[in-house]
């Protein structure tokens, strides 16, 4: 079958042809580019957000040493470790408890951690304090709860 269409209708189709034929690939170019375009913004808001966490963590990190430090070299806690080894049961429990207090004012000061535990050299939990950061309060786990990490 033979289609007889006047000279005006084939420029006109062929008109409609390239017309959609060239926006069809504008579009595709522009879909291809814009979706890469957005992934790799994407990527780099993510590389971004990655990277100031990284650094807030890093921040935090950085006084965890010195936390450490300041508590193992705490007056209160080598004086119950000392009492503790002679066997002085009032003056072992008079020192735990001002370094217990201390302990608890410690965690409440400093917000950021969530349980400090001070274990002896046979791995046996000595104190264990647990900060809650819905109250804002500290807690000392109670001697029963407290566990033996040797080994």
């Amino acid at each position: 079958m033979r289609l007889n269409l006047s000279l005006k209708n084939k420029i006109f189709y062929i008109f409609i042809s390239v017309i959609v034929v060239s926006i069809s690939l504008v579009g595709w170019y522009g879909f291809t580019t814009s979706s890469k375009a957005y992934i790799d913004s994407a990527y780099e808001l993510s590389k971004q957000r990655t990277i100031s966490i990284n650094l807030e963590i890093e921040g935090i990190l950085t006084t965890v040493p010195k936390d450490v430090l300041y508590l193992t070299e705490y007056h209160a806690l080598k004086r119950f470790m000392i009492w503790d080894k002679m066997d002085e049961k009032r003056k072992t429990k008079e020192w735990k408890q001002v370094f217990s207090a201390a302990l608890i004012n410690f965690l409440e000061r400093k917000e950021i951690y969530f349980k400090v535990r001070i274990i002896d050299l046979d791995g046996k939990e000595i104190i264990s304090a647990r900060y809650d950061r819905d109250i804002h309060k500290a807690f000392l786990q109670p001697d029963s709860n407290l566990q033996n990490k040797q080994g």
